[in-house]
């Protein structure tokens, strides 16, 4: 277990961050509507400039680290180079290291931000990597030690035109979604698309979305043990279509820079197993104690409400003059990945000594942060985009590797941290949502296409 105190400042100033981005209207509950308080946009967009500001910076913070020298021609890259895991332990630790000074924005929505890194706190972060990750022999405390000096970089970021149309509209009538839809982005489907294509899309769109909200549906318990396929399948059948007619469409969104439409349906669980009651008097009307189950699971279900995003493509029929990379995104959101919108979520975990004193399990407690965080760092560079990993394509596109940087600042922290004699235990999650949009616009690498 690591003991350092500088470490735990570090992970303190990543959870002050994660916090005051969570205070702040967040992308997927501010409202695009013309009544909506300009603030709110105004807030998200300067939270996403800083992000991206941080990631420029810590990325030439780590490669000033990189090239430090640990003496006999080595330098700390070799020491990263032994265990592939800290070197994303090292960016985990590295978004904790505080601003230097203000952070600057400019009228037209770009940040600027310096971040800065004591000796005393690189020893100790290289340090942490050293015995948390891959212990090592080969690199001694004093080899660190002596490498540690003052380091600081600047870094310039702005929240990128595709991330400020992951708000989804919320729903009216149909006939009002595009139209409430921002100026810039009607002029870019009027300019590209054509009405016909539009709606082709919404509807393509919405019917992703219910084929997603389908697959997750099929899995809500219909008694000990049995799930709702399960339940289903002896009448030779696996369509979730009877039990989502009560599902909503909620929201739509238009990418800002692509043909592409984003669809939002919502159901809730009692209303799915109202729809299996009458789905049993149909098909199982003589089993009179299996209706009185699902009229208990009616009553006893959580209010709380399933919710899929779908996507979809405009068909290129009817794209006006496509170019290539137009083409190249419509197709493909033909294949969005099934993690489009989810929120990444895991478990740090930390043993506790028996006999440990407070000070010992509240390192504990930043100990497991730490461990969940790089997981979710780890998990993120494995996610699968358009036939390659999320690292792949970072490898191959430097703007997407910022990208992913900055979502990593998106990492909060969710309840309270369950801390018991044995060990400390931290949940922590990442929303998605945007990340899949950025890898795939119109600009991007050609790496990217399927």
């Amino acid at each position: 277990m690591m003991r350092a105190a500088t470490t735990a400042a570090l992970l303190a100033a990543v959870a002050l961050c994660a916090s005051a981005g969570a205070q702040t209207t967040s992308p997927a509950s501010a409202p695009t509507t013309a009544s909506a308080p300009s603030s709110a946009l105004a807030a998200w967009r300067t939270i996403w400039a800083h992000r991206f500001a941080r990631a420029d910076a810590e990325s030439k913070l780590a490669r000033k680290i990189a090239a430090l020298p640990l003496g006999e021609g080595a330098t700390v890259e070799d020491f990263l180079a032994e265990a592939p895991r800290r070197r994303t332990a090292l960016g985990v630790l590295l978004a904790g290291a505080p601003d230097e000074g203000q952070a600057r924005h400019d009228a037209r929505g770009a940040c600027e931000v310096a971040v800065a890194l004591a000796p005393d706190a690189l020893t100790e972060m290289l340090e942490a990597l050293r015995g948390g990750f891959a212990p090592s022999n080969r690199f001694g405390a004093a080899d660190l030690k002596a490498a540690a000096k003052a380091l600081s970089a600047t870094g310039r970021g702005q929240a990128p035109r595709a991330l400020l149309g992951t708000v989804l509209i919320p729903k009216k009538s149909r006939s009002e979604y595009f139209g409430r839809a921002d100026a810039a982005t009607r002029r870019f489907w009027n300019r590209h698309v054509t009405p016909a294509g539009r709606l082709d899309a919404e509807q393509a769109a919405e019917a992703d979305a219910r084929r997603r909200l389908g697959r997750q549906i099929a899995n809500l318990p219909v008694g000990k043990g049995t799930r709702l396929i399960e339940f289903i399948a002896g009448d030779a059948t696996t369509d979730m279509g009877p039990f989502l007619r009560a599902a909503r469409t909620r929201r739509i969104g238009y990418w800002p820079d692509a043909p592409v439409v984003e669809c939002e349906v919502r159901v809730s669980h009692r209303t799915v197993y109202a729809c299996l009651k009458a789905w049993a008097l149909a098909h199982r009307p003589r089993q009179p104690k299996v209706i009185e189950r699902i009229e208990g699971l009616i009553v006893s279900a959580a209010d709380a409400e399933v919710v899929r995003v779908g996507a979809a493509g405009v068909p290129e029929k009817e794209l006006i003059k496509p170019d290539a990379p137009m083409r190249r995104a419509a197709a493909q959101a033909r294949s969005a990945p099934a993690w489009l919108h989810r929120v990444l979520r895991t478990t740090g975990r930390c043993p506790i000594a028996s006999g440990a004193t407070v000070a010992a399990r509240q390192q504990a407690v930043r100990d497991a942060e730490l461990a969940a965080r790089v997981d979710l760092a780890e998990r993120l560079m494995k996610l699968r985009i358009a036939g390659t990993t999320a690292g792949d394509l970072a490898a191959r596109d430097a703007a997407f590797a910022a990208a992913l940087r900055a979502f990593a600042h998106a990492v909060r922290r969710t309840g309270k941290p369950n801390v018991t004699a044995q060990a400390a235990e931290v949940v922590m999650e990442l929303p998605l949502a945007g990340l899949w949009r950025l890898a795939v616009r119109p600009a991007g690498p050609k790496t990217a296409a399927p």
